[in-house]
């Protein structure tokens, strides 16, 4: 890797007016320079639109798109990956803070890792609407519940259990590049990018809060829990993506248990049919 490779940091934005200014200046902000910005206001009804265009148009390092209706997370990212040209891609939702030295530090570890790593994460402050925090994803978080955050092979881990916070994420382009991007069919993409990603890149964990995400009344957290859930779906087709990629009998042991859990959620938010699915996929897990 270069010593100072470009870094594009795609704003997602859908109805983020309250937040957007401050999302932006901690891009802005970041004590790594050599950055690339581009916001995309997905089809926004709250003014998101015109507060952009106040703010950043003809602004020297940021590129803007205005979606002329909502495409959802996955589609937007993937137009903004397009025209973008970095070494480097974040994906920093609009009502997310990055703290000022997250890039330095991500690119500092990359140039000191093997070409094996393809993601970068850190330790994760969960801030409400206004700003204050109520939880940690960090080391200490884990271990409270006699986990570890793992580096490296991450891939079973990852079937089995929740550690990443996606904004805290920065991934090579070449990672991207491979899978084509996010898989446009979904309501959201995490999940699915850990479960192709990690199968073939290693992720290095750096055990320190580099970013705030914001959870509020629309959160993708929050919603998975409601009643007929939309995006349990998109959680099916990932888990069917999963079952293809497990190979040993500790990886299928693993996958087990996230259907497990995804299926209690689906039968809680009464969603009887993603629920026979995962039923008949768990009984196609052999483990012999």
């Amino acid at each position: 890797m270069e010593a100072k490779p470009l870094v594009s940091v795609i704003c997602l934005c859908f109805n983020h007016k309250k937040y957007v200014e401050e999302a932006i200046s901690s891009v802005l902000n970041q004590t790594y320079k050599n950055i690339e910005i581009i916001i995309v206001d997905d089809g926004s009804h709250d003014g998101s639109g015109t507060r952009i265009k106040q703010l950043y148009t003809g602004h020297p390092r940021i590129k803007l798109i205005f979606n002329s209706e909502n495409l959802g997370l996955c589609t937007a990212f993937n137009k903004a990956l397009k025209i973008s040209s970095g070494h480097l891609i974040v994906n920093h939702a609009c009502d997310d803070v990055l703290l000022p030295d997250k890039i330095n530090q991500a690119v500092g570890d990359f140039m000191k890792l093997p070409d094996t790593y393809g993601v970068h994460f850190t330790d994760t402050k969960f801030i409400n609407e206004n700003g204050q925090v109520f939880s940690v994803y960090s080391e200490t978080y884990h271990k409270n519940f006699r986990e570890v955050i793992p580096s490296g092979d991450v891939f079973k881990t990852l079937l089995e259990r929740f550690f990443i916070a996606d904004p805290s994420m920065v991934v090579k382009r070449q990672v991207l590049d491979e899978m084509g991007g996010y898989d446009e069919n979904l309501s959201y993409e995490d999940f699915d990018f850990w479960v192709r990603t990690s199968r073939k890149w290693y992720y290095h964990y750096h055990p320190e809060v580099m970013v705030h995400k914001r959870d509020v009344p629309g959160s993708l957290s929050k919603i998975q829990k409601q009643l007929w859930n939309p995006h349990i779906k998109s959680t099916v087709k990932v888990i069917e993506k999963a079952c293809a990629l497990v190979r040993t009998k500790p990886e299928i042991i693993a996958l087990k248990k996230r259907i497990n859990y995804e299926l209690k959620w689906a039968l809680v938010t009464i969603n009887l049919k993603a629920a026979y699915r995962l039923f008949r996929l768990k009984r196609t897990l052999v483990v012999d």
